[in-house]
């Protein structure tokens, strides 16, 4: 019981809550700044002809006295939704620290945060998790209101703790074979990661699957939050730094944004530059390539 003499109800949260709570304002934000755009019908079709309609095919209207065709008419297509899809990738390797580690907790925010959103905006994802060998968390079209949100969040936890190795390159490689084979019309993974990369794998060979997911379309974004977490733009482009999650809504939405609403190749995505200062503040030590 609190000073005001009300029951303490964080003894009835679950470990979900608990991290919900963390970004609770935050899957707000997020959410305000992508629906207006996400959720844009595509642009308008008119189909004809008919003999009545809110549009007239001025072509037929002109030619009607010659023709006698009186169906000069359009009628407004039914609108088509923008669909999407996405990968959701947790780094689950030692470098990580452990579950209880800063840089754990940074992610595992983090991924909150976006796998809230998503579902919230109803887009498709999965969710994978990996060191060594990948884990799949969430499969494409598997509910994830209907999920036992607790017990992916302690399964997720479970395997920080657990942090062997670092293999990115099968995991990644599961990610484009996965999303390759979904209906999305904008494909993207997001690692949350520290950046530290390929200590059990190629660095070539996980190139060469940046470069062949870039040739199928799939965007490949990798995150990193917290001070620890600089290493992230040395290997994805676009990468998204930030010192804090409470920095990421706004980032997040203006490459989402640039991806899915402008179509940018992930070559000419901007960032705000979360930037040189911020970054070297964050005490970073390492250089991108």
């Amino acid at each position: 019981i609190n000073d005001l003499g009300d029951v303490n109800t964080n003894a009835h949260l679950t470990r979900y809550d608990t991290y919900y709570l963390k970004v609770a304002q935050l899957i707000e934000q997020l959410f305000g700044l992508l629906d207006n755009e996400l959720h844009k019908d595509i642009k308008p079709k008119y189909k004809g002809d008919y003999i009545t309609g809110p549009k007239l095919n001025l072509r037929k209207a002109m030619s009607m006295e010659e023709t006698g065709d009186t169906d000069i008419w359009l009628r407004r297509a039914r609108p088509t939704k923008r669909s999407f899809t996405f990968t959701l990738v947790l780094d689950e390797s030692g470098s990580m620290g452990g579950g209880k580690s800063d840089k754990s907790e940074n992610a595992l925010r983090g991924a909150v945060l976006v796998q809230e959103v998503l579902s919230r905006l109803g887009i498709d994802f999965s969710i994978l998790g990996y060191s060594d060998d990948p884990t799949t968390h969430k499969k494409f079209e598997q509910r994830f209101e209907h999920m036992d949100k607790n017990l992916l969040i302690n399964e997720m936890i479970g395997a920080l703790d657990r942090g062997r190795g670092n293999n990115e390159v099968t995991v990644l490689r599961q990610a484009i074979e996965q999303i390759d084979n979904t209906n999305g019309e904008t494909k993207t993974i997001i690692f949350f990661t520290d950046g530290q990369a390929c200590t059990d794998c190629s660095e070539t060979e996980l190139r060469e699957l940046l470069v062949l997911a870039e040739k199928r379309h799939i965007y490949v974004i990798g995150i990193g939050i917290g001070r620890d977490a600089t290493f992230v733009e040395n290997w994805f482009k676009p990468a998204i730094y930030v010192p804090d999650v409470e920095d990421l809504p706004k980032v997040l939405s203006k490459v989402l944004l640039d991806i899915i609403v402008n179509k940018k190749p992930a070559s000419e995505i901007k960032l705000n530059d979360f930037s040189k200062d911020q970054r070297l503040s964050a005490g970073e030590t390492g250089t991108g390539t």
